[in-house]
Order: C-alpha cells, then structure tokens, then sequence
C-alpha cells in the first residue's frame, strides 16, 4: 500500500487478468460478488474489469460451472459457434462429434450445452414457423381496439372459443436452435398423415372434442357445430370463431360463415363474435392446441387410435387452473399488447 500522501499507482494487468480469470457467473463460489469479498475489492470495480476483458476479448472468463478450466479457446469456441449458426438444426451430439473431428478435443454434449449458453447473444431454442411473420395494417389495428372493447364487456364465464388443428402421426421433432432474437422460417411441409381435431373452450373445459380423417370444410363443420357445440351452449354465450384467411373473410359463404351454423347458435340466444385476422394472441384456444401438440410429439403416435388416446389423456389432464391462466392471458389481451409493444404500436393511436 502506498504511504499516506501518496497516489496509489493502480492494480498491474496481471493482476487484474488473475481476478477475472477466476470469475464464474454460473457459480455462487465464484461470482463477481464472492471474488470481490475474496480479495477486497469494490463490486464495481471487479465488474468493470469483467466487462472490459469481455468488450476487448483479451481474455474470457471459465465456461464450466463446475470450476474446470475452458476446454475451448476462444477461437475454438466461434468456429463451434458459427457451425450452429449455418445448420441449427444440429444436436449436441452432432457438435461434439465435429468438435473431435476437426479441433481434435473430446468435449460431451452437456459442456456444448454451456458454451452455447456463454455465447453472445446465447443460443435458446426457436419456434419453427411456416410462414413470415404478419404485418399489422392500420385496418387491422382498429378492428382488434374494436375487437378488444367489445369483448371486455362480456364475462369470461360466457366465453366459447371454438377452433381447428391438424394433428400428425408420427410427426418428426426437430430441435431448431439459434441466436436469441432470432426467428426461424420453416417452409418444408410435414409428409406424414395428418387429422382434422376440432374442440371448443370454455372457461368450465374443452368440450366437443373431435377427432376425423377428413378435411376442414363446411359440411364436416356444420355436422360438427349442429351435433357439438349447439347442444352445449347456454343464453348469453358468445362464440368467437376465427376468419380462416383472407379469402373466406371477403366471401364469407361457408365453414365458420355458414348461415344454418349462426342461426342455429342464435337460435339458443347465443352470439357469434369474428376474432379479428392476424390475432391468434387473443385466442386462449391456441394455448390448448400448443398443450395438447406438444403431447403429441413426445408420444409420436403411428395410428389413428393411439393418436385418440393421447389427445382424450391430455384433455383429462387439463386443470381449471391452466384454463383460468390462458384466459388471463388470451382473454385479457395481455400477450396482444405484449406483440403491440414489441412492434413499436400504441393501439391508444387507433381509434374506431
């Protein structure tokens, strides 16, 4: 320590490199915190230092959470990185296999895990999409404030969600990994046999489930809508039912359109609402769907039969608590503000 008077001339980079080669941010141990408290030091000083050989890439901190030393270089580390950033589609297994063939490092698929997650940004898994993200138009931005308002008005206990999902046999699971931020387009469409499954949701439960090899048209709707869902509404219900793409919104003759199906709904002195295009986050429907998909992935059915049984446990298995949290979550428009906020919109712009 420098005597009284003196200026103290500073820590030598040495020194510096020895503390924040030391830090894991994985480890309670081991943290910027706990090796501040080790060699006496300000928090925020030890910070500073960690941050800077990170910005200037002079050095890294341990990858492993375990306290092991990096079995990576750097330069090792972003060759594994851009691997996965070319095909993200590979596995850990994958990775450690051309990590052996090409840096000649034998590395297990648990530590690609944790140098995935040390990068910056980190991978995560992407939901895989079939088409380009949706613009939302001036149009469509009125109709869901129009949308929103009239549906605050209604109770949850009267709402009816009705809506449609192909179910796949044997549909391959494909984990797609990339950079957070990121989204990933899928265009290939699925060559295994798919089934039409049709349900409404209520606030009580999912009812008329319907399971079929048949595609969605009007009549196999219709059928469904007189034998299902008619018979289990109550007076004051509201239906919401979706508007199936833009060319069935302009020529609305058939399926959700079908006149015989709204009379039939009205005539139980029930009301049909159109949940307005491009909003599946207003549908608390599509959170079952997701439940009830992912359930079917992980048992990968080869029959129609043992496709029923899946969907009829997984219905079961549905809580009133999971009901009531996709209806504060859907019904509320909490996760369409969310997208609104995300894009930059403020609906308090549009007015109807």
């Amino acid at each position: 320590m420098p005597a009284r008077g003196q200026r103290f001339p500073g820590y030598s980079e040495d020194y510096k490199r020895s503390v924040v080669r030391r830090i894991n941010p994985r480890s309670r141990t081991a943290g910027i915190s706990a090796i501040a408290r080790q060699e006496g030091l300000p928090e925020r000083t030890v910070r500073r230092w960690y941050s800077d050989s990170i910005s200037t890439r002079g050095f890294r901190p341990r990858a492993s959470s375990t306290g092991r030393p990096r079995i990576l270089t750097w330069h090792e580390a972003q060759t594994l990185y851009s691997w996965l950033d070319d095909d993200n589609t590979l596995t850990n297994q994958q990775l450690a296999t051309r990590v052996l063939r090409n840096i000649h490092k034998r590395v297990t698929p648990q530590t690609i895990s944790t140098y995935l997650a040390a990068a910056d940004p980190p991978f995560v898994r992407l939901v895989p999409t079939r088409t380009d993200p949706d613009v939302l138009t001036i149009e469509t931005m009125r109709q869901r404030t129009a949308f929103s308002r009239r549906r605050r008005d209604v109770p949850w206990a009267r709402h009816v969600y009705v809506d449609e999902k192909f179910l796949y046999l044997q549909r391959p699971l494909t984990r797609v990994r990339g950079r957070r931020g990121s989204r990933q387009i899928q265009l290939a469409p699925y060559r295994t046999k798919r089934m039409l499954f049709i349900c409404a949701l209520s606030l009580h439960g999912c009812f008329g489930a319907q399971l079929s090899s048949e595609q969605l048209n009007d009549q196999t709707f219709s059928e469904w809508a007189h034998e299902c869902l008619v018979p289990e509404l109550r007076r004051d219900d509201v239906v919401f039912l979706d508007q199936l793409g833009k060319g069935r919104a302009r020529a609305p003759t058939s399926i959700h359109y079908n006149p015989t199906v709204i009379q039939a709904i009205r005539r139980k002195r029930a009301q049909v609402e159109f949940i307005p295009r491009k909003t599946p986050e207003a549908n608390p429907i599509e959170l079952l769907f997701n439940f009830l998909e992912a359930s079917v992935r992980r048992a990968t059915p080869s029959s129609t039969d043992a496709l029923w049984t899946v969907v009829q446990r997984t219905l079961r298995s549905v809580t009133p608590e999971m009901i009531q949290s996709w209806f504060q979550l859907r019904a509320s428009d909490k996760d369409m503000i969310r997208q609104e906020r995300a894009l930059g919109i403020d609906r308090r712009n549009y007015t109807v």
